[in-house]
């Protein structure tokens, strides 16, 4: 029907073709052709999952992008966590594919408090995402100002139960926010006097150049105690606890020896024992070889008077049962 109707149009005219009637509308009602193309035209939310009109399900992606949510709001109460909140926010942007463009529009978003307001100044001097991350490490960092993370640097020692490979992801982690970096040979001098005592032990006498050759022996090292069936290594540092009776008696030897031979005698009688006297007058002032009284015969074992320690009946009593 329509090639008859352009057939029989004079010479010169343009044929006109009326829009189609939209699924869904009313039969007998005409849209006007520009109204029609604006309703047509103008991109509409869809749900998260539409069908297409071979019965297909497409899957809508939603450029929605929750880093904000994810990310602790800066207030700068905390001056010293500003390297740690500019690699938080660049990581999660990188995970949810937004480009610093996008970053630096949205960037109001990350501050509270007194940052907001240096934010608000800051994005008039400014016009990209580096630019602000600059000016805001000036402003709570201080550029070029390392010197806390170069101690953080320095006091960052591996555990016992730590493996090499988490080791050396802290450490990169914390040299790649240096606003100086460090060669690769003096990072290296410092992961090894932060080793624990059991690599440092393995590892004394091993030439390595680079943190790749430390990667790969402490590796080797590692397995090694496993399969030796030890997971954790006890320092070596730890000293054993030192015998304590050898201990006392080199004390009690020394006091000793400083002691006359009365008292020295005196002080290691047992104290379960009765007190000591002289054997010859019965005085506790002094032992019996210093007594200025006249001897007197008695036992020098357990002090019997008038008899010899041969002649004791006292200590002798089993030889004369025997006899």
């Amino acid at each position: 029907m329509l090639a008859m109707s352009t057939l029989m149009m004079p010479a010169g005219a343009v044929p006109t073709v009326a829009p189609p009637t939209p699924s869904g509308a009313p039969a007998g009602v005409k849209l006007e052709p520009a109204k029609y193309l604006l309703n047509h035209t103008q991109p509409q939310p869809l749900p998260p999952q539409a069908v297409n009109k071979a019965g297909c399900h497409e899957r809508v992606i939603n450029f929605y992008h929750p880093y904000r949510e994810a990310t602790q709001k800066f207030s700068g109460e905390h001056p010293e966590q500003a390297l740690d909140f500019v690699a938080d926010v660049e990581e999660k942007a990188r995970t949810r594919l937004m480009g610093h463009e996008q970053l630096f529009i949205e960037s109001a978003e990350l501050f509270a408090g007194e940052a907001l307001d240096w934010h608000r100044d800051a994005v008039r001097r400014v016009s990209n995402w580096s630019q602000l991350r600059q000016e805001f490490l000036i402003a709570y960092h201080g550029y070029g100002n390392d010197s806390g993370l170069r101690e953080r640097i320095r006091s960052c020692k591996q555990t016992d139960s730590q493996s090499i490979d988490v080791f050396l992801g802290i450490m990169e982690g914390m040299y790649s926010r240096l606003e100086r970096p460090i060669g690769e040979a003096e990072r290296l001098e410092e992961i090894l006097r932060n080793l624990n005592p059991f690599l440092k032990e393995k590892l004394v006498m091993t030439p390595m150049s680079s943190i790749s050759d430390l990667r790969m022996y402490a590796r080797t090292a590692e397995s090694g105690r496993l399969r030796m069936g030890s997971s954790t290594c006890v320092s070596s540092s730890i000293p054993s606890p030192s015998p304590v009776r050898p201990l006392r008696r080199e004390i009690a030897a020394a006091s000793l020896a400083a002691l006359p031979v009365g008292e020295a005698i005196e002080a290691v009688q047992s104290p379960t024992r009765e007190p000591f006297s002289c054997y010859n007058c019965g005085s506790v002032d002094h032992p019996h070889r210093s007594c200025p009284l006249p001897r007197k015969k008695f036992c020098y074992r357990c002090g019997l008077p008038d008899v010899t320690t041969f002649t004791c009946t006292r200590c002798n009593r089993g030889q004369s049962k025997n006899d």
